[in-house]
Formats: structure tokens, sequence, C-alpha cells
């Protein structure tokens, strides 16, 4: 396979630690060397825009829970500027990273994913796994990779990022990997993002693009790997309860 060339650009370890996991084998992600520098915070030095080679695609991958965007447009500048045909992807982390985590595997929360007591603990937990060992546990959890950086910041990053259209043309190798075939999933995950106690029929089809069926009733076991279930369901009513898993 001809991969494209990448150069990654990265917030910190953690982002490091993904972007590897995602290079291992099924390649999920069009390899490259990764830096790690705060492209929110700092300006890439000069020295090292003059080594990203002609053609490349340049990935940007940062937080957005801080409204700060003028350093990170001065860097998208400078690297558009001094490297030839240069291709530059943000991949933004809405809010940060565990967020991406969550939203990507079947955790409720990240630090789910190493049963750590705390968000600071599962950074460090992660940061210590072998490569391999990460990728493993994120394939455990359902890793659907196509999820990764497309939720639209609704902040000032907004007005910088791509479509995930772009994501999946310019560097995921295989975008349909981890994806369940089950027609609920927006509905799951929907349900995993808002937490709601009740949905009413109306915004089930409108979240899943058709109207609830008895097909549901032999479905409804799949949202208990999202960390909720499906509780009474009224027909008089037409609504469905949605309950936290013990």
């Amino acid at each position: 396979m001809n991969y494209k060339r990448c150069q990654y650009i990265v917030e910190g370890e953690c982002e490091e630690q993904l972007i590897n996991a995602l290079k291992v084998e099924p390649i999920l992600i069009n390899p490259g060397k990764i830096k790690v520098h705060n492209i929110i915070q700092e300006e890439i030095p000069r020295r090292d825009v003059n080594m990203i080679k002609e053609g490349t695609r340049v990935v940007f991958v940062f937080d957005t829970d801080v409204e700060k965007t003028d350093i990170l447009l001065k860097n998208i500048a400078h690297v558009k500027k001094y490297v030839s045909q240069v291709k530059v992807l943000l991949l933004a982390q809405v809010l940060n990273f565990e967020d991406e985590i969550a939203r990507a595997t079947d955790v409720k929360k990240a630090q789910d994913l190493t049963r750590s007591s705390s968000v600071r603990d599962f950074k460090s937990a992660i940061c210590k796994m072998k490569v391999d060992e990460f990728r493993n546990s994120l394939e455990r959890h359902h890793l659907d990779v196509s999820v990764l950086w497309t939720k639209k910041p609704l902040n000032s990053f907004s007005s910088v990022i791509q479509n995930e259209k772009n994501i999946n043309n310019d560097l995921l190798i295989n975008p349909l990997h981890g994806r369940s075939k089950s027609k609920y999933e927006p509905l799951w995950r929907y349900i995993k993002d808002k937490a709601p106690s009740i949905l009413t029929f109306d915004e089930v089809e409108r979240v899943c693009g058709f109207p609830i069926d008895h097909s549901f009733l032999n479905a409804k076991k799949e949202l208990e790997a999202y960390g909720y279930k499906v509780g009474k369901i009224s027909m008089k009513e037409k609504t469905v309860r949605i309950e936290e898993c013990d």
C-alpha cells in the first residue's frame, strides 16, 4: 500500500501514544514521524518547520478546551509559507483527549478504559503502556476510528477545523474499522453523549433516521455496552425510559 507522507505534531504524550497505537497492525492511520509540541501555546521553531519535507501532510492534534487560536493560526501560516506543497490537517479534540477516547470506544468515561480513579491516573496509565497493549485495550472496548476527531467544536476553533471527509480521505487507512453494523448505533452514541432519562419515539426517529419498530426490542441489549440500558417502553405515551447500568 502506498501511504501518504505525514508529520504529526501532537499536544502531549497521550496523543503521541494514540497515534502510535493506530499505526499498529492492522494499520488505521497513515504512518509518519511524531513530534510533541503544544501548538496552541507555543510557536513551532523555524528549524523544525524547515525539516518538514516537501509534499508532506502536517497533522496537528490539539485540545479545544481553552479558547485560544492566535498561535495555532500562526503555526498553520508558517508551515504553509515555508514548506512546499504542504497540506495541513487539524485534528481538534473536543474538548480534550479523554473526551475523544470516550466517544470512540464503548466506555462511559475515559478512565474506565484503564480502570483508573481519575483522568490524571488514566493518562499516566496509558503513557506507561506498551503501544500494542494500548491498541489492544482500545480494540477490546470496540474502537470506532471513524468517530475520532469528527465532533465539531462550538467555540472559536469552529472556523479552523476541517470536516470528517478530509480526515477520512487524507489520514485514515480504514475508516470503517470497528464500526458497528447495528442500525441503532447512532442512537446508542446519542444516549451515551446526552444521557437522557426519557426519549420520545419522535426523538428516536430523528436520531436514527427511521421510526422505531419491533427490531428495537431485539437490539436494545446493545445499549448496555455504552453504560446504559433500556427501561420501560410506553406505547401509550410513545416514550422509552433510559437507565444507567448498575
